[in-house]
């Protein structure tokens, strides 16, 4: 087998058409993608009186009324709030309903006091992140702690101007089942991320309509957020493409006529990297790729061919390569912080502890086809760190 210690590396401008079937590999947590809405009606305590009943009970039955304010879960971990607009309808036998929607619309609380019932839906689809990110916060806190939701607001005073106002409306936490829970606390989660992308780069990212895992969904969600928060990806490639002139051709071609085999170690510098997260855009900046060992799949008589056709001393052929045994690829980026080495060490130390050997004892097992190797879960993790601490520690300082 050829090893990554025989290798030459070699140095090359690339893009990222030049590389097929990028994934993340685990080298940091990731998230799940749930459909943005969700729609739930349950029972809720009654609250300690009919809110706004004293202001209402003189309209007529089917009139609304319209109240700005801010509904608030006051909880022992302290209060979160949301601005709101309150749509107080009185009910033709009397008693009323109580609407209470944030400005973009993406929450909507619907309580019928008398029939002690609430119906929330929750609309994160293609609405303004930051207000999305606000309201599944505060309706995640309605889910947390024990403590009070109440409606506060400004009304007219008896004798003129505005008076605060601060309605009860029932016992937190809401009953929820938890799967339910569990899904929004999902959604919350994504939320969280692309609010962290958005506050990285200036690019936002709304929930996507179409909860699937495509091209350009949580693969490339997970890419951006270990770029930014890192520098550093560990990934995996299903082969890539270089693009050289006859002469490098020519030697290749004679190699692998030789020893039937080409292997080489590969650094790519991209002057800008560019994901889609949800169908929108995140540039990343330059980046450098790392290759430890790759194996060329391009067959010999393809390349004496197109060396036979006499092409200029410029032209160009495409070569495919594969990486070898599934190593990684590793991705390095210069705008952003930089995994330390001190980090790396960190993990390496916490796998060695858990599964009871060093790291160069795992490499030489996992090389020589051990079978105990199989049975480590981590196994692909533990190899990135390995090679991630052998690049880092040839990586030179930066001088600022």
């Amino acid at each position: 087998m050829v090893t990554q210690t025989i290798l030459k590396q070699e140095e090359l401008p690339s893009s990222q058409a030049d590389f097929r079937g990028v994934l993340t590999t685990p080298n940091g947590g990731a998230v799940r993608l749930l459909p943005g809405e969700e729609r739930l009606a349950r029972g809720t305590p009654p609250p300690s009186g009919p809110p706004l009943q004293g202001r209402s009970d003189k309209r007529a039955a089917g009139e609304t009324a319209v109240l700005k304010g801010a509904l608030v879960a006051a909880t022992r971990r302290g209060n979160v709030e949301l601005p709101v607009t309150n749509l107080v309808e009185m009910a033709p036998r009397g008693g009323m309903t109580l609407t209470y929607v944030d400005r973009a619309e993406t929450i909507s609380l619907r309580i019928v006091p008398e029939a002690e019932f609430l119906n929330a839906e929750l609309r994160y689809v293609g609405k303004p992140l930051t207000e999305a990110l606000a309201s599944a916060r505060f309706f995640d806190a309605l889910m947390g702690d024990p403590g009070q939701l109440v409606f506060e607001a400004r009304l007219p005073g008896e004798g003129g101007g505005t008076v605060g106002e601060r309605f009860e409306i029932g016992d937190l936490p809401l009953p929820m089942p938890e799967p339910k829970r569990e899904a929004h606390r999902s959604r919350l989660e994504v939320l969280e991320a692309l609010h962290e992308i958005l506050l990285a780069t200036g690019v936002e990212i709304r929930y996507p309509e179409d909860s699937r895992d495509g091209d350009d969904g949580l693969g490339n969600l997970n890419f951006v957020l270990k770029a930014i928060r890192g520098g550093w990806v560990a990934s995996s490639v299903d082969g890539f493409t270089t693009h050289l002139v006859p002469a490098e051709v020519r030697v290749l071609a004679e190699e692998l006529s030789r020893d039937g085999e080409v292997g080489r170690a590969f650094l790519f510098e991209l002057p800008e990297e560019a994901h889609k997260v949800f169908g929108t855009r995140v540039s990343l900046g330059p980046s450098r790729r790392y290759v430890a060992a790759a194996t060329l799949t391009t067959g010999r008589k393809e390349m004496e061919a197109w060396l036979g056709s006499g092409p200029g001393s410029g032209a160009r052929l495409d070569l495919l390569w594969e990486p070898m045994n599934g190593i990684p690829m590793h991705v390095f980026f210069e705008d952003w912080p930089k995994t330390t080495l001190g980090s790396v060490e960190r993990e390496l130390r916490e796998l060695e502890a858990v599964y009871g050997v060093d790291t160069e004892g795992f490499v030489r097992g996992r090389e020589s086809g051990e079978a105990w190797v199989g049975g480590i879960q981590d196994a692909a993790r533990w190899l990135a760190l390995a090679q991630a601490r052998e690049e880092l520690g040839e990586e030179p300082e930066d001088p600022r």
